[in-house]
């Protein structure tokens, strides 16, 4: 079963915050504790990651037993080119690793006015 939620695309070289709620029979999907991460890739299969998002370099952040942060450096965002970016998530501190069901597809914008551009 999907659950889908309309969010603000990622403006490509720009820093990107999401919040993701999980809900169903799973909770707490997050526990206090627990060890996440993904990979952040152009499109399902893509040989390449963009990067990885993890509690451990803290760009996935706990914020309750069945909500999540996930931030995105905009060194990571500026290396995106397809029109959206798909993420999954993985819970490391089990052996072995879980996968969680958790699939997100983010829509990828090119802003007009880049990073650090000159006032």
């Amino acid at each position: 079963m999907a659950t889908i939620q309309s969010v603000q695309p990622i403006a490509a070289g720009f820093h990107y915050a999401i919040r993701l709620q999980a809900t169903g029979p799973q909770s707490p999907a997050f526990p206090f504790g627990c060890e996440l991460m993904t990979e952040v890739r152009a499109y399902v299969g893509a040989p390449v990651s963009e990067g990885i998002l993890s509690t451990a370099n803290q760009t996935i952040i706990r914020v309750d037993d069945d909500t999540i942060e996930l931030h995105f450096p905009s060194s990571m965002t500026g290396g995106l080119t397809n029109s959206v970016a798909v993420i999954d998530l993985v819970r490391t501190d089990p052996s072995p690793d879980q996968w969680m069901s958790i699939s997100v597809q983010i829509p990828l914008v090119r802003p007009v006015t880049q990073p650090g551009a000159d006032a």
